[in-house]
């Protein structure tokens, strides 16, 4: 009975691991191309901070020069931010500097994705920190609602609970039979993208902040 315990935690154990980091490997690609396509519709809208702060550091570091710029304070960024934005002024002769300064927060945010994937892997507690990161982005898109005046409908909701679902059970269930289920298991997944846009969609006005 010990040997058969055993024998079931350490196959489930190296079916968990494994299975967690292909995951880690293939999404990550995957979540890069979604930020730099998230991206890429606002490159040419200019926020407030590039014209008041960003761009006239980033012309400040071409007067005085990459590496003289820092002999003296000149910005309330951190430094790291500060080096990374002198070695995007490179790109000054082929991109205009709001362009470059995107670029960077692209590959910043690439970058944390990155990062927090590594964290989630050395985390005993992965499926803790993924579950609170899951309740915090739902919190994030219902303020955000909540801002403009809109609730979520049913469609939001079965949305939730099916990707929660998915997502719990993932790690422990079995492997698919065959390339042709694992096939079938890819397309059916595509259906979570029109149905997070019927569910964006089908947001309906708050009654609560109308009235109030």
């Amino acid at each position: 009975m010990t040997t058969g315990s055993s024998g079931i935690e350490s196959s489930v154990g190296g079916l968990v691991g494994p299975r967690y980091k292909m995951h880690i490997r293939y999404s990550l690609p995957l979540l890069a191309f979604a930020l730099i396509a998230n991206a890429v519709p606002f490159f040419a809208y200019r926020p407030g901070d590039a014209d008041f702060y960003l761009i006239p550091w980033y012309q400040h570091i071409l007067a005085v020069g990459r590496i003289q710029v820092f002999a003296e304070p000149f910005s309330n960024y951190a430094p790291p931010y500060l080096y990374l934005l002198s070695g995007a002024s490179i790109l000054n002769r082929w991109v205009e500097p709001l362009i470059a300064i995107k670029l960077l927060a692209c590959i910043g945010a690439i970058w944390m994705a990155y990062a927090v994937a590594r964290l989630l892997q050395s985390l005993g507690c992965r499926f803790a920190v993924e579950g609170a990161m899951w309740i915090a982005g739902i919190a994030l898109y219902m303020n955000a609602l909540a801002r403009n005046n809109r609730r979520p409908g049913w469609p939001f909701w079965s949305l939730v609970v099916v990707c929660t679902v998915m997502w719990a059970a993932g790690p422990f269930s079995p492997p698919p039979p065959d390339a042709s289920a694992l096939g079938w298991f890819g397309l059916l997944g595509w259906m979570i993208v029109p149905w997070a846009v019927w569910a964006d969609r089908s947001t309906r006005p708050s009654s609560v902040l109308a009235a109030s």
